[in-house]
């Protein structure tokens, strides 16, 4: 999922997501940007539709994307303190350099 943020609103350049969680399970999944919510569509390795908040944030060499799930079928997290400590809510953070092949932002060690 490629995400740009234009004009102060989203723009989802991909509709589609795949995650491979701690646990090892691999998620695919249709997304849509709803309202403040990106919504998961599942294609294998959810339960249901999951309701999402997300906070994509900017440093000099990187993007960051905070991104809290709730539970499949189920309303998304009110917060991402709520989100960590929900049974059945997840967060994850996700970051990637801003510029591909620079000497300040890289992740290979």
């Amino acid at each position: 999922m490629d995400i740009l943020l234009e004009n102060g609103k989203l723009n989802l350049l991909k509709k589609n997501v795949t995650i491979t969680n701690p646990s090892g399970v691999k998620i695919v999944a249709n997304v849509a940007s709803i309202g403040m919510y990106l919504t998961l569509t599942p294609v294998s390795g959810l339960k249901g539709k999951v309701t999402t908040i997300w906070q994509l944030s900017f440093g000099p060499e990187t993007k960051v994307l905070t991104w809290a799930w709730g539970t499949p079928g189920g309303k998304p997290p009110t917060s991402y303190d709520s989100a960590m400590k929900t049974t059945g809510n997840t967060e994850y953070v996700f970051t990637s350099c801003i510029k591909k092949d620079t000497a300040i932002c890289n992740f290979d060690h």
